[in-house]
């Protein structure tokens, strides 16, 4: 019992259970108390996290060995934690929700965080398509929560989509998997410590369906080609807070299929064509999100597409399979989650005290004077998201490029470092019309309503301070983070 105490995901349980009956009882009009319930409760689970940590490659005994904590997942679900915070934060300040509307988005948002738990840590494959069904469907309800907007609707239409094929093809792919062993096991360890070598020396017809179908599903869910465009749709139907916590969970997700059932696969000698395959998947990527963005207006279109383009180096850190390059993706994951959550938060605090619902740049630049510290910060966060140097993000997809010349991948080497340099493109493209607008003189009074200075404009900018320094301490201790990240890879392979 003691043990089961300490499982985080009980403390996230209890916290939905009080936000469900805070929403029973006073219907939406308790909205900030509520907000507080569950950001209280989204800490005490980090803190518990922490705690649970103690059982480093050990599964936990209340559950008989189906489920366990180490550092893998609790890395996963630390991310899965920011994201939840970042998006409870960025709803808290949200126009685009109305506050009776607010507490039936947060049960979604704390759901789909609880699925993100079961997923990081189950060890049983049932247990374990449990926590991606809560954390996808959850996904589909945030994005057409706005049931008056019909892009919503429809967005969320195809995101449900997309997830019906994701765990179709995850529980084929599984399927396929577990008819190799004679035990037919549905524990996840000892699907890769039992897995028949011998299969793994020719890409027999089995194998390569395995690959294929599982494959689907990482590329899906990392938006790789040929569904590049479903994070850049997802954040255009979804609202601001919804769409932070969608289009970070997904990728999340992705890289957690690659890195828990797909890389003791991947490194298999039968498997090296699919590697160049998965390489060659995120070279497309990489082309059609260019082509594809660059006639697209809107904020929150071109951050997805930022989003898409760290997807795409994600794929090639997994098609490497090499202790180093996993390294490098979960370093870049890390970097990217709190960029994305500090560029989501400021856009949402300066759509909040300038008036201006739409997030089509031309309609902001002539107010963002009237949030002159978000937009900065806003400045910042999309900086480190394009992997301009020397931010995180760039250290990352260096390691990631250099393991890719280790490969002997010259050519498609070259390729990335290309598409870096367009990342810095698409972020010009974002902040110069910003920049303008801070730099071109007032005329007149601003026609749109803004919202007076509040104790909420003091603890959003604290919060852009913790996440900004956050990055800086991460940027500086990049050599020991990525260090420790390749020991926990080279005891887990």
């Amino acid at each position: 019992m003691a043990d089961l105490l300490t499982l985080p995901e009980l403390f996230l349980f209890g916290t939905l259970a009080s936000v469900v009956f805070s929403e029973v009882v006073y219907r939406g009009e308790r909205s900030r108390f509520t907000m507080g319930i569950a950001f209280f409760g989204i800490l005490a689970a980090v803190v518990q996290i922490l705690l649970s940590y103690r059982w480093l490659g050990q599964p936990a005994p209340a559950f008989m060995e189906s489920y366990g904590i180490d550092g893998i997942g609790a890395f996963f679900k630390l991310v899965a934690s920011i994201l939840a915070l970042g998006t409870l934060g960025a709803l808290m300040q949200s126009t685009e929700h109305p506050s009776a509307k607010k507490t039936e988005a947060l049960i979604f948002i704390l759901t789909a965080t609880l699925g993100a738990y079961i997923a990081a840590s189950a060890n049983e494959i049932l247990l374990w398509i449990l926590g991606f069904a809560l954390a996808l469907l959850s996904g589909v309800f945030l994005v057409g929560l706005s049931k008056r907007r019909v892009q919503a609707i429809e967005g969320g239409f195809k995101l449900l989509i997309y997830q019906a094929i994701i765990l179709a093809s995850l529980c084929v792919g599984l399927v396929l998997l577990l008819f190799y062993f004679p035990s037919h096991s549905l524990h996840l360890r000892a699907l890769r410590m039992e897995f028949p070598q011998e299969l793994g020396q020719v890409l027999t017809p089995g194998l390569g369906m395995i690959l294929i179908f599982l494959g689907l599903a990482v590329f899906i869910l990392l938006g790789a080609f040929p569904a590049f465009t479903i994070l850049p749709e997802t954040a255009v139907a979804a609202t601001m807070p919804t769409g932070l916590l969608v289009t970070g969970l997904l990728p999340m997700l992705g890289v957690l299929i690659g890195v828990r059932l797909y890389s003791w696969i991947l490194i298999l000698p039968a498997a090296q064509e699919w590697r160049v395959a998965l390489a060659g998947a995120a070279g497309l990527t990489l082309i059609f999100n260019s082509l594809h963005s660059a006639a697209r207006p809107g904020a929150k279109r071109i951050l997805s597409w930022l989003l898409t383009t760290h997807s795409a180096f994600a794929l090639v850190g997994i098609s490497i399979a090499t202790p180093e390059s996993f390294a490098a993706v979960f370093y870049q994951l890390l970097g990217h989650t709190v960029a994305a959550v500090g560029a989501f938060h400021c856009f949402a605090s300066i759509q909040r005290r300038t008036g201006v619902k739409s997030d089509r740049l031309s309609e902001l630049v002539a107010h963002v004077k009237d949030a002159r510290a978000d937009t900065i910060g806003f400045f910042f966060f999309a900086a480190v998201l394009a992997g301009l140097p020397p931010f995180s993000i760039s250290i990352a997809r260096f390691s990631i490029i250099q393991a890719s010349f280790g490969q002997g991948w010259t050519a498609f080497s070259v390729f990335l470092i290309g598409m870096w340099v367009f990342s810095a493109f698409q972020f010009v493209r974002l902040t110069h019309p910003l920049i303008r607008g801070l730099s071109t003189p007032t005329e007149g009074e601003s026609k749109v309503s803004r919202s007076p200075s509040t104790l909420l404009d003091t603890y959003s900018r604290l919060a852009i301070l913790v996440l900004g320094s956050l990055l800086a301490v991460w940027t500086i201790f990049a050599a020991e983070m990525i260090e420790w990240t390749q020991r926990t890879f080279q005891s887990f392979f």
